[in-house]
């Protein structure tokens, strides 16, 4: 398993493949709906692959997961607004970006990890660290 030492150091592959944490941000629901909860915490998290590699990057298995606390408790995932998944193929020497949302409380952004399948052939990217 390849880790960064932190949410915002990114994971780079000896294929010079490089996969980022390119933004957080958090957000508070205020719309009602069917299936939306009002007032419900999320922390969205956009990521960010470049493929430095000679070949096409493909990126239509990507599984995004967080857990948190010192019991690695699974967040939820949340498909709030208009959030994407990772899909298609990169080009080399371009980049491509996806947002992923889950539902964390406020206790466990302490202790975070995020981790980023894509494939069999390179190990998982593990970010981890605290959201404050």
């Amino acid at each position: 398993m390849t880790a960064s030492t932190g949410l915002r150091k990114a994971v780079e592959y000896d294929d010079r493949i490089t996969v980022k944490l390119a933004k957080i941000q958090g957000y508070e629901v205020k719309e009602e709906g069917p299936g939306i909860i009002k007032g419900q915490q999320i922390t969205i998290f956009t990521l960010t692959f470049t493929n430095g590699s000679t070949k096409p990057l493909d990126l239509n298995n990507v599984k995004v997961t967080a857990t948190y606390g010192d019991q690695e408790r699974q967040a939820e995932t949340s498909y709030f607004g208009n959030l994407n998944d990772f899909f298609g193929t990169v080009k080399p020497s371009d980049s491509r970006s996806a947002a992923y949302g889950f539902v964390l409380p406020e206790s466990g952004y302490d202790d975070l990890a995020l981790r980023v399948k894509f494939d069999n052939e390179h190990s998982t990217a593990v970010f981890v660290g605290s959201l404050q």
